[in-house]
């Protein structure tokens, strides 16, 4: 995924949603917050996570309102793609913390094969990359956007990574990050998918 049309459909993905915000809450809010709204209400299965990174009323107000504020899996992926050659120093802290670092060893040992090709692994390399992955990893074990994400973040996957992977993806659906570091991630990457 080239990264400048990845934020082009940002952009558009963050003005649709801007609008349908706006039929249920009068004050603005900024880009970054309203993609990570998206990204929350892909992994938040219960609506507290909205509400570690929201004030309760807003909190409550998206909840209600999930069903206008779902994106589709490719607008996601669309999403993540953003972190193609960025940088941004949270992104290191997030992985020196060693409940992230071991999703992203888990990932690493299931990509075996794919980290072997050149330009995969050089992508790979990249924090933010690995933050993407592991947000898109935090997906229902039945959503297909973790393989979607890999193959447009990485520029494919090998095929024989592919069991391994859909093993770690029941692993850290079965033990994901605590709260507080997925909301982490989200914000991180919300934050350079805006270009902030």
């Amino acid at each position: 995924m080239e990264p400048t049309a990845a934020r082009q459909t940002t952009i558009s993905t963050v003005l649709a949603l801007r609008a349908q915000i706006a039929t249920f809450h009068h004050l603005s809010l900024f880009d970054a917050s309203i993609l990570t709204t998206a990204l929350l209400n892909r992994v938040d299965v219960g609506g507290e996570l909205l509400e570690l990174e929201f004030a309760v009323d807003l909190a409550r107000k998206l909840r209600a309102n999930r069903p206008k504020l779902a994106c589709a899996p490719e607008e996601i992926v669309q999403i993540l793609s953003c972190c193609i050659g960025a940088s941004n120093e949270t992104a290191k802290d997030l992985l020196g913390k060693p409940v992230v670092a071991r999703c992203v060893d888990q990932l690493e040992t299931a990509l075996r094969c794919t980290l072997l090709e050149k330009n995969q692994a050089s992508r790979w390399k990249a924090p933010l990359v690995k933050l993407a992955i592991v947000f898109a990893f935090h997906e229902p074990v039945t959503s297909p956007l973790p393989l979607l994400a890999l193959e447009a973040i990485l520029g494919g996957v090998v095929k024989s990574d592919v069991r391994r992977l859909e093993d770690v993806h029941d692993a850290i659906s079965t033990e994901p990050l605590d709260p507080l570091n997925l909301v982490g991630v989200v914000e991180c990457v919300s934050h350079v998918a805006v270009g902030i």
